[in-house]
């Protein structure tokens, strides 16, 4: 079956990273010859990241956007975007110039010669402090133990997944546990996963919007899911 890519790219405050970002993932889309779209979802930027991608689209034929007015947070624009997407395979990575196009066209092979549901990426060689690495690791660990996910990088990306999962899901978060409740609804539905290494990149441009407020908030999010979901 011929398939149509979609991936999907969250972007608050990114207009430093988006020409550059976009233009790459168009040239490797098109080099593997895959039939795709590019969704960029503005979410509440107060910079110029709208006029940024108005100029963009007329550059990038497979380009569209959403604009939201106010920030709804990463896991609303990333489902915004996805119930806009034509595609039978969806995909979402960050538009920080993080996350590489290449790492993402691998990700898509995975997936669909191996026929897989959903096919992640696993960071590798990450350039964090010290702080920053045992919150993840701990949020990991725990994330296992409670939910018996074997996952190695909860929050890694590129993520890869089929129309159907999508569809069968009905992801809900709003906030970056969008990941996590991904992971959890594929356990629970028996959907296959496979990660793999991704190497991310420094960001160049910008500022990251991930803060400790956003540990603690996923981590109260995981207790719910627990208890309640």
């Amino acid at each position: 079956m011929n398939t149509f890519f979609s991936i999907i790219l969250p972007a608050h405050n990114e207009e430093e990273n988006l020409s550059e970002v976009l233009t790459d993932l168009k040239n490797s889309l098109n080099a593997f010859g895959l039939q795709s779209e590019m969704i960029v979802v503005n979410d509440g930027s107060t910079d110029n990241t709208k006029e940024v991608l108005q100029s963009l689209e007329k550059q990038i034929s497979q380009l569209k956007t959403i604009n939201i007015e106010n920030n709804g947070g990463y896991g609303n624009a990333i489902i915004q975007g996805m119930n806009a997407a034509q595609g039978n395979i969806l995909a979402f990575m960050d538009s920080d110039g993080q996350a590489r196009s290449a790492d993402l066209i691998s990700l898509y092979k995975e997936l669909v010669n191996k026929n897989l549901d959903i096919c992640k990426g696993v960071r590798i060689n990450r350039a964090e402090g010290f702080i920053r690495k045992f919150i993840s690791k701990s949020y990991n660990v725990l994330f296992r133990v409670m939910f018996g996910v074997n996952s190695k990088d909860i929050d890694g990306g590129p993520v890869i997944f089929t129309r159907h999962f999508y569809e069968t899901a009905k992801l809900v978060s709003k906030d970056f546990f969008i990941d996590a409740e991904i992971l959890i609804k594929a356990k629970r539905n028996n959907f296959s996963i496979m990660e793999m290494p991704v190497v991310p990149l420094e960001r160049k441009r910008g500022k990251s919007t991930v803060n400790f407020s956003n540990s603690i908030s996923c981590v109260k999010n995981m207790l719910v899911w627990f208890l309640f979901q």
